[in-house]
């Protein structure tokens, strides 16, 4: 038999898989939630892995949080 893909089935593995890479879960921090003025339970980061098993959890610094570009 022949093993070989293609052009259309590699496009489309490759596809799935730059999609399967964008499944992200975004979660504000606590301290930024707050600074919008929800003081609202944080969310459940592990429930939320839970439910979706293959998603990444994404959370990023806090741009104001960073080293002073000019120290005092």
């Amino acid at each position: 038999m022949n093993d070989t893909m293609s052009l259309s089935q590699r496009a489309d593995a490759l596809e799935a898989k730059m999609a399967r890479e964008l499944d992200y879960i975004v979660i504000k921090s606590r301290l930024y939630s707050m600074t919008e003025g929800d003081m609202s339970p944080a969310p459940n980061a592990s429930a939320l892995m839970k439910n979706n098993p293959n998603a990444r959890v994404l959370m990023g610094d806090e741009a104001h949080h960073g080293e002073p570009e000019h120290p005092v």
